[in-house]
């Protein structure tokens, strides 16, 4: 069964963080989304952070769509091409590239639960560990805490804390994709969310 709202097992929430760090684990030649042969592609991890700052007339021309303020777009794609110091990363590594709760399965009588597989890995990449860390603040916090997934993460925490502001960045340019994924969808109903994400990051930055 998948985990959601309503069924929180908390032995199997205990192995979460040991299964997303064996993910990062394995190291990755190269970055961005794996091909057919298991490498990423000879790009840099500031190529990825800062992708969006090139296609800022499309970014805009989405968010005008929703509706949402020039001026959060505008101030949003001034931070990403302004923290590059945060993008000198080589130690490309394993992502999911979708680790939330809707893709967990568990299985088990009841406390002895236990995570019985990981699915929906056809967005898996190579990049920074913060990414999936990102995702899941952006995505599954608000029903898991962030510091229950990290409790079994070796190095966690410490992780969190000296990348706060790169994962900052990662959900602040995770809410801009989203503006121009959902205008080509001609889907409206997560907007709110991306703008608040989008808010929430400009306001910790």
């Amino acid at each position: 069964m998948l985990l959601d709202n309503n069924v929180w097992p908390e032995r199997a929430i205990r192995q979460l963080g040991e299964i997303l760090s064996a993910i990062h684990g394995n190291p990755i030649d190269g970055f961005g989304y794996l091909q057919p042969d298991g490498r990423g592609w000879p790009i840099t991890f500031e190529s990825i952070m800062t992708d969006l700052v090139p296609r800022s007339a499309q970014v805009l021309d989405a968010a005008r769509q929703w509706r949402v303020d020039d001026r959060l777009v505008a101030t949003g794609l001034d931070h990403l091409a302004g923290h590059t110091d945060h993008y000198q990363y080589t130690d490309s590594r394993l992502l999911h590239g979708d680790f939330s709760l809707d893709h967990i399965l568990i299985d088990g009588a009841e406390g002895r639960e236990h995570v019985s597989g990981i699915i929906d890995m056809q967005g898996c990449s190579g990049g920074h560990p913060a990414s999936d860390i990102a995702y899941w603040l952006a995505i599954s916090h608000e029903r898991i805490p962030i510091a229950a997934l990290l409790a079994s993460y070796p190095g966690g925490s410490e992780l969190v804390e000296r990348d706060k502001t790169l994962i900052t960045l990662m959900m602040l340019r995770r809410a801009l994709w989203m503006l121009m994924v959902d205008r080509d969808r001609d889907q409206s109903g997560l907007v709110g969310t991306h703008v608040r994400a989008l808010e929430d990051a400009l306001a910790a930055l």
